[in-house]
C-alpha cells in the first residue's frame, strides 16, 4: 500500500512561476530531482510519483485540500515572508485530520514560537545542526507536527527509509502520465481516479469508446499492440463505462473487469496486469490478487478439461 505525500505551500505567489526561493519549489526540485530553476504550480492537485510512495502538489487556491490531507503526511512548506495566523489556522485544520502529520519546511525557531501559540497546536522544534537524523517516521500515525528545516536531505532519507523500495514495483513513466492526464478537470478526488483508471485501460486497448471494432483492431496493429490479450474484453469495459453516469469509482471498475474476466488468467507480468497493479497501488485497494487468482483460475480450467 503506498504512503500517501501531500505537498502544500504556504500561500504560493499568484505569478505562474516560482523560483526556487519558493520553498515549496526547492523542496520539490530537491526531491524530484528536477534540473530546471522554475517551478510552475499547477492549476489542480498534480500527482508524482517518488520512492514508491504517491505524493500530490496541491495548490494552495484549491478550494477542496481537506480531501488531499486526510490521514496523509504532509510537508507543509513556509516561506520568509508568509503571514504566520493564515499558516496557522492551516495547521489547525490539517492537523484535525487525524492521523495526519505533518512536517513544517523552511521555518524557524521564531516563526515556529509565534506558530505554537498561535494554533495551539504540539510543535516540536527544528533539531540543531548535526548529523542526527530529523525525527519523522512516515509510516507512523501519530498526530506530531514536526520541523524539519534544518534539512531536505534528512526528509529525503526519511522517505528512502519509511519503505523499501521494491524493485518488482517498477511503473512506466508513461502510467504516470496517463493518470495525471486523467485527473484533470475533476476536483472530486475519487471521481478524478475513476477516470485516471480509465484512461489507462483506454489506452491498453488503443481504443475511443465510439471506435468500431475494426478500427480498434486496426489501432492495436498499427501501435504493435495486436498480441495483447484480453484487449476485447477491455474495450468492451471502457464502451460500456463512458456510456454510464453511475457508479463512477475505481472499485466498480475493477470489479467490473475482474467479472468480465471471469474464468480467463491474466499474466502477472504483462502489460494488463501490470496497470492494474498500478490502479490498486495509487487507490490503495486489492480487487485483484494476482498470485491467488492465476492459481484459482487456472485449477479451474484443469477442471474443465477433465
Amino acid at each position: 500500500m503506498s504512503i500517501i505525500i501531500t505537498v502544500l505551500g504556504s500561500h504560493e505567489k499568484k505569478k505562474d512561476t516560482q523560483n526556487l526561493k519558493s520553498q515549496k519549489a526547492a523542496l520539490l526540485k530537491k526531491i524530484l530531482g528536477w534540473t530546471s530553476d522554475e517551478y510552475t504550480p499547477p492549476k489542480a492537485p498534480k500527482f508524482h510519483y517518488l520512492l514508491q510512495q504517491t505524493l500530490w502538489d496541491v495548490p494552495d487556491n484549491f478550494f477542496n485540500r481537506k480531501i488531499y490531507t486526510k490521514g496523509v503526511t504532509v510537508f507543509y512548506c513556509i516561506d520568509e515572508e508568509a503571514e504566520e495566523r493564515p499558516i496557522a489556522t492551516d495547521i489547525k485544520e490539517i492537523h484535525a485530520q487525524s492521523p495526519a502529520k505533518i512536517i513544517l519546511v523552511g521555518a524557524d525557531k521564531e516563526k515556529l514560537e509565534k506558530l505554537r501559540r498561535m494554533s495551539t497546536t504540539p510543535i516540536i522544534e527544528p533539531p540543531s545542526q548535526s548529523n542526527k537524523k530529523v525525527g519523522v517516521r512516515i509510516h507512523q500515525t501519530v498526530s506530531d507536527v514536526i520541523s524539519a528545516s534544518d534539512s531536505i536531505a534528512n526528509i529525503l532519507d526519511t522517505i528512502k527509509t519509511s519503505k523499501p523500495e521494491d524493485k518488482t514495483n517498477y511503473y512506466s513513466k508513461k502510467y504516470l502520465e496517463l493518470w495525471n492526464k486523467g485527473t484533470e478537470n475533476h476536483t472530486d478526488k475519487d471521481t478524478a481516479d475513476y477516470y485516471a483508471a480509465l484512461k489507462l485501460l483506454k489506452d491498453y486497448c488503443k481504443s475511443d469508446s465510439t471506435d468500431s471494432t475494426a478500427i480498434a483492431y486496426v489501432k492495436l496493429a498499427f501501435t504493435c499492440h495486436l498480441g495483447r490479450t484480453h484487449h476485447s474484453t477491455v474495450r468492451g469495459l471502457v464502451r460500456e463505462e463512458f456510456s454510464k453516469s453511475s457508479e463512477k469509482t475505481v472499485e466498480h471498475l475493477l470489479n467490473t473487469l475482474k467479472d468480465k474476466l471471469k474464468s480467463e488468467a491474466i499474466n502477472s507480468e504483462g502489460s494488463l496486469a501490470t496497470r492494474i497493479k498500478f490502479i490498486q497501488d495509487m487507490t490503495n485497494l486489492n480487487v485483484f490478487d494476482f498470485s491467488n487468482d492465476n492459481q484459482k483460475k487456472n485449477d479451474l480450467n484443469k477442471g474443465l478439461q477433465k
